[in-house]
């Protein structure tokens, strides 16, 4: 922190130019670092988020209240649920999926921050500008392969998060279509088997289309994060189109974080719902079998609402929690260019 900016910036730029996959290869390296910390931190958000996005009554879970009246009680409704699954399954209930959540997401971001850095370089190999279109299509390309490679992960993740929901026939989030007999996943790997078993591989792959979709979402927030980038090195008289290897400090990492997780959040998140549903165990082919029929059945029976349920709970989560991943990101690679610049 206390060399020149551009002194800092042209010993990064030495070892980026002598190194492009090793560089990458850090920026995924601090990626999975930066989503290990935000599951940590934020997985019970995570499971009253899913728990809500599952409901398909307007009913909130043993309250016996009213959730379709807007947006004014969605705040009420998340601490609710946050408070109704502690004091009727314990905070361990908070937990479940924990395992998926933790290799779902160190995996998700390490190759996530590995393609798109990796997509950057090459495009300025080929004399590409860094412009907000150029990372739009290489960050879409990179949150495909993500999107595909982590799925089955995810579908094990959101299942036991639900568990409760199917263990508890009194519960309103509970889906009518699912299976009350079905016993519980003992485990990550216990529930990667019953899936095989039971529903085969394309078990595996529920949702995944609903997350193709939702590549945009990251897209988008990466978008909004290197223009918010661009504009905070441009203020410290950093160019910025000259090299990938430059690191945000904790406060410019925070500001860029939040606000594009906030925009991107908000204009993806009714497909988050969609996926959630298509991916809940025992789910009714007739309604969720396919993106078309869930967009339909949702709209059908519970209105627009029903496309932002757990809406509050997902901004509770993902705002702070991008902070939390790009902090801990940029503070990796901060560390290791100065280290390497030394």
């Amino acid at each position: 922190m206390g060399e020149p900016p551009c002194t800092r910036y042209e010993a990064q730029s030495s070892v980026e130019a002598a190194r492009p996959a090793q560089t990458a290869a850090i920026h995924g390296l601090a990626g999975a670092l930066g989503g290990l910390a935000n599951i940590l931190v934020f997985h019970p958000l995570d499971t009253v988020k899913t728990r809500l996005q599952a409901a398909e009554r307007a009913i909130a879970v043993g309250f016996g209240k009213d959730v379709s009246r807007g947006w004014l009680r969605s705040r009420s409704r998340t601490l609710d649920t946050l408070m109704h699954i502690r004091r009727t399954e314990g905070v361990r209930a908070l937990y479940n999926g924990l395992f998926p959540a933790m290799l779902g997401g160190t995996l998700s971001w390490s190759f996530y921050f590995y393609w798109y850095n990796m997509g950057k370089q090459y495009a300025r190999d080929l004399g590409f500008a860094p412009t907000p279109a150029s990372h739009f299509m290489i960050a879409t390309s990179a949150g495909a392969i993500t999107a595909v490679l982590t799925n089955p992960i995810w579908v094990v993740k959101t299942r036991m998060q639900l568990e409760s929901m199917r263990e508890c026939p009194a519960s309103a989030l509970a889906s009518s279509a699912a299976a009350p007999a079905q016993r519980p996943y003992f485990s990550f790997f216990d529930g990667m088997r019953c899936i095989l078993h039971t529903e085969g591989v394309q078990g595996l792959y529920r949702g995944l289309i609903p997350s193709l979709w939702l590549v945009s979402q990251g897209a988008l927030q990466f978008v909004v994060y290197e223009e918010c980038k661009r504009w905070l090195l441009a203020r410290r008289a950093v160019d910025y189109a000259q090299s990938l290897a430059v690191s945000l400090s904790v406060p410019e990492s925070l500001v860029a974080a939040t606000t594009s997780k906030l925009v991107a959040s908000l204009t993806t998140y009714p497909l988050q719902v969609v996926r959630t549903r298509m991916q809940k165990r025992g789910v009714d082919p007739a309604r969720y079998g396919s993106l078309h029929l869930a967009v339909t059945s949702i709209l059908r029976n519970e209105g627009v609402l029903g496309f932002y349920k757990g809406m509050t709970a997902n901004i509770m989560r993902v705002t702070p929690s991008a902070a939390v991943t790009f902090v801990v990101y940029e503070s990796v690679v901060g560390a290791y260019f100065r280290i390497a610049g030394a």
